[in-house]
């Protein structure tokens, strides 16, 4: 008997799928950095201080001071001297008066003029530490300033961009087909 026969026969298709990365390439230059500074100038306008020594005292507690002062100190305890004076004076004519009195009062006076001591004239001034005086005047410092100046400055620099693009080739390597065939078949097996 013979019969016929369907054969189908495929084959795949294959696809072949190329690609190529895309490429960028960056570049950032540095930027330039500027930076100036001016110093700061200090002005300074400064008198030294005035130092007054007054050792007149001094020279006078030596004796060796100006002849006005000498002069001046001599004439300034005359009047006390004479004071005193006048007061001895009166005292000794109180005593002289009082009737009263067993003793000889012109005896007495007589006797103390004889062994009574004068307060002595100071020629010299008192000696002291605190003859020198010091006087010290001092004067202001006055700084001019101005202040130091920074000035900074940056320029920058743009980036530097390149791309290229990625490709994709696609392309059919082998098409699909399906091959459909009718054939005779035979079951007869001696043939």
């Amino acid at each position: 008997m013979e019969l016929q026969r369907l054969s189908i026969r495929q084959t795949f298709g294959k696809i072949g799928i190329e690609t190529e990365n895309a490429q960028q390439t960056l570049e950032s230059p540095r930027g330039e950095l500027s930076i100036e500074t001016k110093k700061a100038v200090v002005e300074a306008n400064y008198e030294p201080g005035t130092l007054t020594i007054d050792s007149s005292a001094a020279w006078s507690a030596l004796g060796k001071g100006s002849h006005m002062q000498w002069m001046n100190m001599i004439y300034s305890q005359m009047e006390q001297i004479a004071l005193q004076a006048i007061a001895k004076q009166v005292e000794d004519g109180h005593r002289m008066g009082m009737i009263t009195n067993k003793k000889n009062a012109f005896a007495d006076i007589a006797k103390g003029a004889l062994q009574e001591k004068l307060e002595p004239i100071q020629y010299v001034g008192e000696a002291s530490n605190m003859n020198v005086k010091l006087h010290y005047e001092s004067h202001p410092y006055q700084p001019e300033v101005q202040p130091a100046e920074l000035h900074i400055s940056y320029l920058p620099q743009k980036v530097q961009s390149q791309y290229q693009a990625g490709k994709v080739n696609i392309n059919l390597e082998q098409p699909y087909t399906i091959n459909i065939r009718v054939s005779d078949y035979s079951w007869d097996w001696d043939s």
